[in-house]
């Protein structure tokens, strides 16, 4: 096969995972054996995957391996990356950068030569650093050049599923006026999911009633600075 005489160990790992799913040890082998491969034999593994005969197992297989190297060791995730760039790596891996040092992220993302690739991984950036740490990653927005009203739209999006309060507040520091609008809408989005019971259960204002798609009544309580939100 083509990861013959490269990765075996991994390979066998991997058939062991494969015919027992549900196996902590076998799946703890696997990512051991992944974590000591280098990207060439990673990206080997993958392209063998990619033969197996049922769709779902390879699908599942293929997001598997994926998932865990971009979790584990994004900056190896890139490099397998370079050599399998159609297969959803790229922005998994600038997220997990985002996740855990924004800073080294954006670095790595300015070495990248074409536009529309800085692009994307500035988006993915955002994205994991506002998972974690929404506030850090608000103030990371004014620092950082090319960002957009997507990126502000990301940051609140996440921010407002965890500090709805916090979030509304921080809106109205927002100064360019189109990233202001993509914030308020991503916030009455939330809101509306929130009154719809969509969210989780800690949202606020969950009593209120949607019409249709009239204006969102305001939230209870809010003051008037904020009743722009809703």
């Amino acid at each position: 096969t083509a990861v013959a005489g490269r990765g075996e160990a991994a390979a066998d790992a991997l058939l062991g995972v494969i015919n027992n799913p549900n196996g902590q040890a076998a799946i703890n082998r696997f990512y051991q054996m992944l974590g000591n491969m280098p990207s060439k034999d990673i990206a080997d593994l993958i392209v063998d995957v990619d033969k197996y005969p049922n769709h779902s197992r390879r699908r599942e297989t293929r997001e598997m391996i994926i998932d865990y190297l971009a979790m584990a060791d994004p900056m190896k995730a890139l490099e397998v990356h370079e050599k399998l760039p159609t297969k959803g790596i790229f922005g998994k891996a600038f997220r997990q950068l985002g996740r855990t040092d924004p800073a080294q992220a954006l670095s790595v993302m300015n070495t990248l030569e074409k536009s529309s690739d800085k692009g994307s991984a500035l988006t993915s950036i955002f994205v994991g650093a506002s998972e974690v740490n929404p506030s850090g990653a608000f103030a990371l927005l004014k620092t950082t050049e090319g960002v957009g009203p997507q990126h502000y739209h990301e940051v609140f999006d996440n921010w407002a599923e965890t500090d709805p309060t916090t979030a509304a507040k921080m809106a109205l520091t927002v100064e360019d006026p189109a990233s202001r609008s993509w914030v308020r809408s991503g916030l009455r989005a939330i809101h509306k999911r929130c009154l719809t019971g969509l969210t989780r259960p800690s949202c606020p204002h969950s009593s209120a009633r949607v019409s249709g798609l009239a204006p969102l009544p305001p939230m209870p309580n809010a003051t008037p600075k904020l009743r722009w939100i809703c």
